[in-house]
């Protein structure tokens, strides 16, 4: 199997990307979480409940509740 280059172009309306680069988005994943533990400790509640997250509001909530 050959390697290929995809291009992918930034498809973006508002604060929201059409099009992303998959790994990408998992090493800005990454780094949201290691910015949270960095922060220190949380004593409050772990346990939330995400409505929506088309606006990448409900991932940050995620990773700030679990970490």
């Amino acid at each position: 199997m050959s390697d290929t280059m995809v291009k992918i172009t930034e498809k973006l309306k508002g604060n929201v990307a059409r099009s992303v680069n998959p790994e990408g988005c998992r090493q800005e994943i990454l780094n949201q979480i290691a910015y949270v533990q960095g922060k220190g400790h949380y004593e409050g509640a772990k346990k939330a409940l995400i409505i929506g997250g088309s606006s990448s509001y409900g991932l940050a909530s995620r990773i700030t509740a679990a970490f």
